[in-house]
């Protein structure tokens, strides 16, 4: 017995269609934006910034305060990277090698802060 199957029409790769990814759907697995995220790169490198700027108005105990925070952040992220690059180590050294370049990034930046 044979099935006749309707599908949706195909459609080329390079359209511009802009959709609202909606983040409760468990089937949506793109990645969240990072951007204005806390527990990031930028949102430590932004702690910092905050610091630089708490210097610069002489106000040190705020700055202490956002580079101690600056270093928290970086010290997560690093560890982190440290331990997903174990979960991939002897699995796919590409992976590996790149998460652990990341370990050493994050490092660096708490080391800077």
């Amino acid at each position: 017995m044979a099935a006749l199957v309707v599908l949706p029409p195909a459609q080329a790769q390079g359209a511009d269609i802009q959709v609202e990814s909606d983040i409760t759907d468990p089937n949506n697995t793109g990645p969240l934006t990072q951007e204005d995220s806390l527990l990031s790169m930028p949102g430590g490198e932004r702690m910092m910034q905050e610091a630089t700027n708490a210097i610069d108005s002489g106000n040190y105990s705020v700055a202490a305060k956002k580079l101690q925070e600056a270093r928290q952040i970086f010290n997560q992220l690093s560890n982190f990277y440290q331990q997903l690059a174990s979960s991939f180590s002897g699995i796919d050294n590409r992976v590996y090698e790149s998460q652990r370049q990341k370990a050493l990034e994050t490092a660096e930046k708490r080391d800077e802060a």
